[in-house]
């Protein structure tokens, strides 16, 4: 395998590594400005998609195996974790304002979705504690956006 594959690839995986991040970020944020109480991580466990979970696992085995199967094969480990790093900077620095709207939603529609299945389920528990979550996402959340674009019924009074 040529050297410019694992190169490739290392931009690819640290942009999923970038993206990684920023959502744990995000998470964890929101996760705080949910909770009433001083908990380190509020309620970023009940609010973190669950296929997000599936993505950081794959997203971390994945450059561990990239950078290995770089050294071994090629001798150019160094040069990919290189190209890995600078590349993670480098997206970090141009995206992460840009993807912090589109992780909050994704975040919310993954709550809405579980509260639907709740329901569906007749999981009524869960589903009353999720509902309250999400009250509050749109509460303190979606309040910055509301305030700063109102509905259309707001402004024609």
């Amino acid at each position: 395998m040529s050297d410019s594959v694992f190169y490739i690839l290392a931009i690819i995986m640290a942009i999923a590594f970038r993206y990684n991040l920023q959502m744990n970020g995000m998470t964890l944020t929101i996760g705080k400005l949910l909770s009433d109480t001083d908990s380190p991580t509020g309620f970023q466990d009940a609010i973190t998609p669950p296929e997000h979970t599936n993505f950081t696992l794959l997203t971390w085995v994945s450059i561990v195996i990239l950078i290995s199967t770089a050294s071994y094969f090629s001798g150019a480990g160094i040069a990919t974790f290189a190209i890995f790093t600078l590349t993670s900077i480098l997206t970090g620095i141009f995206l992460q304002d840009k993807t912090k709207e589109h992780c909050t939603l994704r975040i919310y529609k993954s709550m809405v979705r579980r509260y639907a299945d709740f329901i569906r389920n007749n999981d009524t528990v869960r589903a009353a504690a999720l509902y309250a979550l999400i009250d509050k996402f749109e509460q303190r959340v979606f309040k910055d956006q509301t305030q700063n674009n109102p509905s259309p019924n707001e402004t024609s009074q």
